[in-house]
């Protein structure tokens, strides 16, 4: 995905072109299918999701979290606090997903600090709502 195409997300939207391909740099496409477990509560948070096209459920224990979709990110709690995954997040339908690793998301926070300054804002509300 090109730096025009991650304006999409509502996240990178704001940043340059020139700050969008650094960013796209460091992503890797995936495609999964209806039913794969992105992430499952209690484990080790190693990468960040943005959700390109498709559907999924983010689910603490039993209680449904929200339905994400494009647009959407994920992971970044357990990412930031170098911790484990708060949620199970289990495609709803086939989809494609943007991946951005650990290591690849600490140099962006040093690179773009205010793409960081949002994530860690976004997440401390996702903390206190959920």
């Amino acid at each position: 995905m090109d730096a025009e195409e991650l304006a999409s997300i509502p996240l990178l939207a704001d940043l340059t072109t020139e700050q969008r391909a650094m960013v796209a740099e460091k992503l890797n496409e995936r495609e999964v299918d209806v039913g794969t477990v992105l992430a499952r509560e209690g484990d080790y948070a190693y990468s960040l999701f943005f959700v390109v096209d498709g559907l999924a459920a983010a689910a603490h224990e039993t209680r449904l979290l929200t339905t994400l979709r494009p647009g959407d990110w994920f992971g970044e709690i357990g990412v930031l606090t170098h911790s484990t995954r708060s949620a199970n997040v289990v495609a709803l339908s086939r989809m494609r997903l943007l991946t951005l690793m650990a290591w690849d998301f600490s140099d962006l926070m040093h690179e773009l600090p205010a793409l960081g300054t949002r994530i860690r804002e976004r997440a401390l509300e996702r903390l206190e709502r959920d």
